[in-house]
């Protein structure tokens, strides 16, 4: 994620940080060098005529198409965002409690912070390019780690490990009741919490949506200086390239948020919220 100062307009405007123009220029020089063509062949060649209605037309159905796109896409952005507000809550809830209850107990203590560690590292590389499992040695078992190294839900694993402690807890009679409802409570939270960051992942928007779209795209900007050439001449190429980088753009931002978890600039900081827990956990572990 980018750092920004949205009060300073100026900057902004001259900002590429975060922008999406190195992934659309290519299409915008594209689609502008083609409306040059056309009217250089209308200017010099034949005087091609036709009506701008079914691009108006066109063009607002597409900027409807493309704005119902792009909120899709940031409702997954911000239902990503409050899946990690909810495992930041849930962490630092089992982090005090643990701290608080087991201050006498440095072994479980102490044991119950590296698997949460384990955890946070888990849920943010299952959704990229999956964990390394040099992670889990010095914190897991051996048969555990073969068990994780299988798994296609590792941080589930881990967190079916920290339940296990809690419940071991109680067996001792180390934790009362209410304390281990407690706990099985956050722990149900933060199973929920990473359920909801899969289906994100895993449910991408629906590919004939995608596909109709870029299409629907192409065709509108590759063929629109057909509806400007007669009307405003030499004006359409820089007509057309500003079209091109209107809507492309929306549609590339689109397609830059609706995966929100990975490492690209405008995708959650992930790996800040991970190492804040982390610190968190180690300040109290002190």
């Amino acid at each position: 994620m980018v750092n920004y100062d949205n009060k300073n307009w100026l900057k902004l405007l001259f900002s590429f940080k975060g922008s999406v123009v190195n992934e659309i220029y290519p299409k915008v020089i594209f689609f502008t060098l083609n409306s040059l063509l056309i009217t250089l062949f209308y200017e010099e060649v034949y005087k091609i005529k036709f009506s701008p209605v079914p691009f108006t037309i066109i063009g607002g159905v597409l900027g409807f198409l493309l704005v119902f796109r792009t909120n899709t896409s940031y409702d997954r952005y911000w239902e990503g965002r409050k899946l990690w507000g909810e495992i930041t809550n849930q962490t630092r809830n089992i982090t005090v409690k643990t701290a608080t209850l087991l201050h006498d107990d440095l072994k479980h203590r102490d044991r119950i912070f590296e698997l949460q560690k384990l955890f946070l590292y888990c849920i943010k590389e299952v959704v990229r390019d999956g964990i390394d499992i040099k992670r889990a040695e010095g914190i897991l078992k051996s048969e555990q780690i073969e068990v994780l190294k299988k798994s296609k839900i590792p941080h589930i694993l881990v967190i079916s490990y920290i339940f296990a402690e809690v419940a071991d807890l109680r067996k001792q009679q180390i934790l009362g009741d209410a304390e281990f409802i407690g706990f099985s409570s956050n722990i149900d939270i933060l199973t929920a919490a990473a359920g909801g960051i899969e289906r994100i992942r895993k449910t991408p928007i629906p590919i004939s949506y995608a596909l109709h779209i870029k299409r629907l795209l192409f065709i509108f900007c590759f063929f629109v200086p057909f509806g400007f050439v007669d009307t405003i001449g030499w004006v359409t190429i820089p007509a057309v390239a500003f079209i091109t980088y209107a809507f492309m753009g929306i549609e590339e931002i689109g397609v830059e948020i609706e995966d929100p978890f990975g490492t690209d600039q405008n995708d959650l900081p992930v790996d800040d919220i991970v190492l804040s827990l982390e610190n968190c956990i180690d300040e109290l572990k002190k």
